[in-house]
């Protein structure tokens, strides 16, 4: 009888084993395709079936059948439980918009703690690749905008295609991509190199002056989309990184004496000559009409947006919060941001770090934390859930020694 049933139970094992390596490629396949899909000029309907098909799908599927994949929802609760909040209120609401831009925002978090179950390194791998693309974009775009603003008297702003064509979104994708690049690619390499003795020349840490550098080369990116919402989520990541190698201080004062050099040399020129949007304006006209019509507690349907000079929206994804859903989601929010800053900085997240630059990004962009999906599904909710996935392992221990970080 014990034949038979260890042959059984090896059977079993391995159609698992095929199931878990088929899903896997199946959403890594999914993921790379819905990355592209935001640069790629594809209408919504198809961006929605790209996800559907290539992320909730087999997602769904390794929840239903591989234990391992559910149990790894588990690190998500503090994300899933602001989402499910919003979704109770859209229910409340009679919303069907708020209701299912929830549930597409908890599938694809969800995907994600599937895939890092099955296959740990490979969305890092997949976002890596993703990165290179995206800085080779920016090469064209760069030579594009020189050329353009050199026959203009004005500075031009460059635009791309599908999701990506709003500026601002592909500006936050590409400087999330120089976050990507930098966390999980040169600076591990840097920390190798260092340790066989290659990156140290007469005892100095390389690691800085090439941080610098990349930061100048992620500076470029709000110079050509024209967008100082990327400098905002710029100067978190730079003051998150210099955080968490224990350096705030010396790139505080470095900061300090470059953007007074950049003020010095007139180079802010293309950054200030759309003013600010008419940010403050619109953010003080969505709480006044929040205050005296819809409440604070009810919130706003999305109908009911209409601010200054015609624009849409509460161009903040913090006040977009509080002006569609009221107080009680903007609590929400609060408590889910204070609680991922917690397990960030104790599990010392690189991918936290990475996050920085869409909650920058959700300062003065967007209209809530949740919405279908666009290019900033893969600048916050991808690096938000990868740090809670992150923390779930306990604190990253340093490799380095002796390089004050």
């Amino acid at each position: 009888m014990s034949a038979p049933s260890n042959a059984g139970l090896a059977s079993s094992a391995g159609r698992a084993t095929r199931l878990e390596q088929v899903l896997a490629v199946w959403m890594g396949v999914g993921l790379a395709v819905f990355m592209l899909a935001q640069i790629l000029p594809m209408g919504g309907s198809r961006v929605n079936q790209v996800f559907y098909l290539g992320l909730a799908l087999p997602s769904w599927i390794a929840f239903a059948r591989l234990p391992a994949t559910r149990a790894a929802l588990h690190a998500l609760w503090p994300a899933l439980g602001f989402i499910g909040l919003v979704f109770a209120i859209g229910l409340i609401k009679w919303n069907s918009g708020t209701v299912e831009n929830a549930i597409k925002v908890a599938a694809f978090i969800s995907s994600l703690a599937a895939l890092n179950a099955l296959r740990p390194g490979w969305i890092a791998s997949i976002a890596s690749v993703f990165a290179v693309l995206l800085i080779a974009v920016l090469a064209w775009a760069s030579i594009a905008w020189l050329g353009a603003s050199a026959t203009s008297d004005s500075f031009a702003r460059m635009v791309l295609w599908g999701h990506a064509r709003n500026p601002i979104l592909a500006s936050l994708m590409m400087l999330s991509a120089f976050a990507v690049l930098w966390l999980l690619l040169l600076e591990p390499w840097l920390e190798r190199a260092g340790q066989r003795g290659l990156a140290g020349f007469a005892g100095m840490d390389w690691r800085w002056p090439i941080f610098a550098l990349f930061v100048a080369l992620a500076f470029w990116v709000s110079v050509v989309f024209q967008t100082r919402t990327t400098v905002v989520s710029l100067l978190l990541f730079v003051f998150g990184y210099a955080a968490l190698r224990g350096r705030a201080g010396t790139v505080g004062l470095a900061s300090v004496i470059a953007v007074g050099a950049i003020v010095a040399l007139d180079l802010h020129g293309p950054l200030l000559e759309r003013g600010l949007s008419y940010r403050p304006e619109i953010w003080k006209e969505a709480l006044t009409e929040l205050y005296r019509q819809c409440g604070w507690w009810r919130g706003c349907a999305p109908t009911e947006e209409a601010f200054v000079a015609g624009f849409r929206g509460a161009h903040s994804g913090y006040v977009g919060t509080l002006y569609r859903d009221g107080v009680v989601a903007a609590a929400a929010m609060l408590a889910f941001m204070a609680v991922f800053a917690w397990r960030a900085v104790s599990a010392r997240s690189r991918w936290a770090v990475v996050s920085l630059i869409g909650w920058g990004g959700m300062l003065t962009a967007h209209d809530a934390l949740i919405g279908g999906p666009r290019p900033w599904w893969l600048y916050f909710w991808l690096p938000v859930a990868m740090a809670l996935l992150e923390s779930a392992r306990g604190p990253v221990q340093k490799r380095e020694s002796g390089s004050g970080s």
